[in-house]
């Protein structure tokens, strides 16, 4: 089945997504052609297709459209935009089967990722009517607990050698009981329906510029979240960064790697500003900052000052729509 049955909940979706896509191309130009009003030929989808990537590959666009637009939008549909710039997934699958309410997409890049994917308002074997398993080029996003599809579908390999596609289909039921099946995005542990936990994690939303550098600094806290903290608060550090590192001009780009990550782990470790989208974690251990300071091997006085300079970046974000 589609995900929405009310009307007003398919137009929010379509009417958001449009304005965002509109909005992108407005501003820089990536795909011309679609800005001239015309019947949604194969290459107009082709261009709309490239265009979507583009902002998946760009999510500082999505924090732009938040900031521009985000006041004239209700906060569901804020919050909907925020999840489709976080958990949002491209590009290469093969439609396995369909099933009684969702089809099964199976990432070509990742055997371990399967999706249940919703249309929008009707099912997808409505939206595309070949035979699964067949290939295409289309992307995923979260909405109200489910992975829909946009509908904008390329081919590819739409048509598999019979030899293939039972090869195929033989590999994805080997998948399907190893791994499960996907059923959410959002979610940090999504559940499969083995019932087990799926510990796939999300590829970091950066732009492409800033992901040498949000690898150096996630490194680092990484490896001090595995000898003081938890996986818990490692998250909460790198949701941060990610939101640095989309912010323009970001201010990762001077400094250590070394000294953003001390500057964010001490500042979110005692702040009691719970970040929009994270859990609220326990009270924070005093023994633990003394921990902290001697792990980066820098005076308090030093990392106060980190810790002071990241404080006040974080009341900045706060105040951005986004």
């Amino acid at each position: 089945m589609g995900v929405f049955g009310k009307m007003e909940n398919i137009n929010s979706f379509t009417q958001t997504f449009s304005s965002m896509v509109k909005f992108v191309n407005d501003k820089y130009d990536v795909c011309p052609q679609l800005k001239k009003r015309a019947m949604l030929t194969t290459k107009r989808i082709g261009a709309l297709s490239g265009l979507r990537m583009e902002i998946h590959e760009h999510p500082q666009w999505i924090d732009e459209f938040l900031l521009e637009q985000g006041a004239m939008m209700s906060s569901m549909d804020r919050r909907m935009v925020r999840q489709w710039r976080d958990y949002s997934v491209g590009y290469d699958f093969y439609v396995m089967e369909h099933l009684a309410d969702s089809s099964v997409f199976w990432s070509i890049t990742d055997a371990r990722k399967l999706y249940s994917v919703r249309g929008i308002g009707v099912p997808y074997r409505d939206v595309n009517r070949l035979k699964p398993p067949y290939g295409i080029v289309t992307m995923l996003y979260p909405y109200q607990g489910y992975i829909v599809t946009d509908g904008i579908d390329l081919p590819n390999k739409p048509f598999l050698k019979r030899s293939f596609r039972e090869e195929l289909l033989a590999a994805y039921h080997i998948a399907k009981k190893e791994f499960g099946i996907i059923q959410n995005l959002v979610s940090p542990s999504m559940e499969n329906n083995t019932g087990r936990k799926s510990t796939i994690v999300q590829k970091p939303r950066v732009p492409k510029e800033m992901v040498p550098k949000y690898k150096e600094i996630a490194d680092i806290i990484s490896d001090c979240c595995d000898d003081l903290l938890d996986d818990a608060y490692e998250e909460r550090f790198l949701w941060f960064l990610q939101k640095l590192c989309r912010r323009r001009p970001s201010p990762l780009e001077s400094g250590s790697a070394k000294n953003w990550a001390c500057g964010i782990i001490i500042a979110m470790y005692g702040s009691d500003k719970i970040l929009s989208g994270i859990l609220p974690l326990p009270a924070p251990d005093p023994d633990k900052f003394t921990e902290l300071v001697e792990w980066f091997g820098m005076t308090e006085r030093a990392v106060a000052t980190l810790a002071g300079s990241v404080l006040e970046l974080q009341g900045n974000t706060r105040h951005q729509k986004g």
